[in-house]
């Protein structure tokens, strides 16, 4: 199932949540697809939402391991920005280590080095600061916490 996918310069980034899916990318110029991460992968378990910044970084919600991953083709690195890998709904306010349920979509704030991710199971918007490295709770949408 194809999730999201993002254009940068003369690039398409696609997210896939099925089995064989992952985070694909396409050159938009001569039609070339190419899966730069598998899931299920040591790096990528189930990708939902990603976010490709400027400096050719996507950020993405790893649904399958609870986590928000930044990966940088460049230097072919996965790196954790946020996440326990368990499932959880504690915010770094309540714990030293923010954890999500379920999360689906991610949002890049260019300038301000922001990341916002939406976790649809508990119906909370959460804030990702390159500054202070934690989530913080920002908005409950939808249901109980």
């Amino acid at each position: 199932f194809v999730w999201h996918c993002e254009n940068r310069d003369s690039e398409l980034y696609v997210s896939s949540s099925a089995v064989n899916g992952g985070l694909f990318k396409v050159n938009l110029a001569t039609g070339h697809c190419e899966c730069v991460l598998s899931n299920g992968s040591e790096d990528l378990q189930c990708v939902h939402g990603i976010c490709a910044k400027m400096d050719g970084t996507v950020v993405m919600v790893d649904r399958g391991d609870h986590k928000v991953k930044e990966f940088k083709e460049d230097l072919d690195e996965v790196r954790v920005l946020a996440g326990s890998g368990r499932s959880g709904t504690k915010d770094s306010s309540e714990t030293s280590v923010p954890a999500f349920q379920k999360p689906t979509a991610v949002c890049c704030e260019e300038g301000a080095n922001t990341v916002y991710v939406l976790d649809t199971s508990i119906g909370r918007l959460k804030m990702i600061t390159s500054t202070l490295a934690l989530t913080t709770f920002l908005w409950k949408i939808f249901g109980s916490s």
